[in-house]
């Protein structure tokens, strides 16, 4: 498969994504390698056009250089995250309440905690992106 249907099908992908703003969002391509650049309003935002364009056929390869505005706002600071990744958790109906401990430092949080079935630990790290301000979440949770 050559880059420029590799390149096109990564767009394509990028544009079918509904929280994606993928107007912001370009795609070069060379050799399989997908080099995504521009701006996104949030992390999980930049994360899930991370993902869809890795789900893309021919894809080898990926340099994620997006970077995320906060509508012109300083970006969260890391007092603020840990209020903001428990409060995500609570709002989830599947993870049970306090099951999960919270850290974070330097935009990344990391959670604790023992949840009863894989399905709230897929909940409890999903929750904890949705996060406003977050970098990268660290699972440390285990089943049991």
């Amino acid at each position: 498969m050559g880059d420029k249907l590799i390149r096109q099908n990564v767009s394509d992908e990028l544009d079918f994504v509904p929280t994606i703003d993928s107007a912001q969002i370009g795609a070069a391509v060379g050799k399989g390698i997908v080099t995504l650049t521009g701006h996104v309003a949030s992390d999980i935002e930049r994360a899930t056009a991370e993902e869809a364009a890795q789900t893309e056929r021919g894809v080898r390869g990926m340099v994620e250089e997006i970077k995320v505005r906060f509508d012109g706002a300083a970006p969260p600071r890391d007092e603020d995250l840990p209020q903001r990744a428990a409060q995500m958790l609570d709002w989830s109906a599947t993870v049970p309440r306090n099951a999960v401990q919270v850290t974070v430092k330097d935009a990344k949080v990391v959670l604790q905690g023992k949840v009863d079935a894989w399905h709230q630990h897929r909940r409890a790290e999903n929750a904890a992106w949705w996060a406003p301000g977050m970098r990268a979440v660290e699972d440390r949770l285990t089943l049991g």
